[in-house]
């Protein structure tokens, strides 16, 4: 789960003992639940020392460099284990992603439980033997993801920017206020704009969406509410 921890890194050296965890009570809820000790801990030392202040020459991938527009984002998501390179170690900010990928962003991001393995199947095209089918089953179990409606959840399917925005809206637990504008897709990218989830990106709809899309999604999603003072 995304923490906050004493980091030694290029943004800034922080000598902070911080947070045991990023979560509203009962898990990332809507902003109307009573927000824990913790997070106020967090925020207060988040808006003290700045983290996320970046420092000349910091990068992690050779294909994000520090004057792309998402190096800060994809930055410091890897910092916090979320994004991992591939074995060349680039990033690759203009590749997609598949659904499957995202089950486990988002399981990296948002769940403090140890991973689901039931021994019957929530989608028929998701077996045991999928290498994210502990991913995908606890993103089910916490509300993340449901699938296309017909049994199957498409796992080697590219992520869509609507998908993108829907699944991070389910998991702040906006689901029932995506449902009052209207569901899906129109209802989930109404709140994803409403509270701030798709700031900074370009809503392509239905087309894949590209990693680095995906990184600006989930900071503004977690990291990017605390920085805009939402939680204050």
């Amino acid at each position: 789960m995304l923490q906050y921890c004493i980091v030694e890194t290029g943004y800034q050296k922080v000598g902070v003992v911080i947070v045991s965890h990023f979560k509203i009570l009962g898990g990332i809820k809507p902003m109307y639940k009573k927000i824990t000790i913790t997070l106020f801990i967090l925020v207060a030392v988040y808006l003290t020392f700045n983290v996320v202040a970046q420092t000349e020459n910091y990068q992690h991938f050779p294909d994000v460099p520090d004057s792309s527009p998402y190096a800060m984002e994809v930055n410091l998501l890897t910092d916090f284990g979320i994004f991992n390179g591939d074995t060349n170690g680039n990033f690759n900010p203009n590749q997609t992603m598949t659904r499957a990928e995202a089950a486990t962003l988002l399981v990296r991001v948002f769940v403090e439980e140890e991973l689901i393995t039931p021994n019957i199947n929530s989608f028929t095209d998701t077996s045991s033997s999928h290498w994210a089918f502990s991913y995908v089953e606890t993103a089910v179990r916490h509300g993340m993801i449901s699938g296309y409606g017909d049994g199957r959840f498409g796992p080697n399917d590219e992520l869509t920017y609507e998908q993108a925005v829907a699944l991070l809206v389910r998991a702040l637990g906006y689901e029932g206020l995506a449902q009052e504008f209207g569901g899906w897709p129109n209802g989930h990218i109404a709140i994803g704009n409403e509270f701030g989830i798709t700031l900074n990106t370009e809503n392509i709809g239905a087309n894949p969406v590209p990693r680095s899309a995906v990184a600006i999604l989930i900071y503004n999603s977690t990291l990017g509410l605390i920085d805009d003072g939402f939680y204050e």
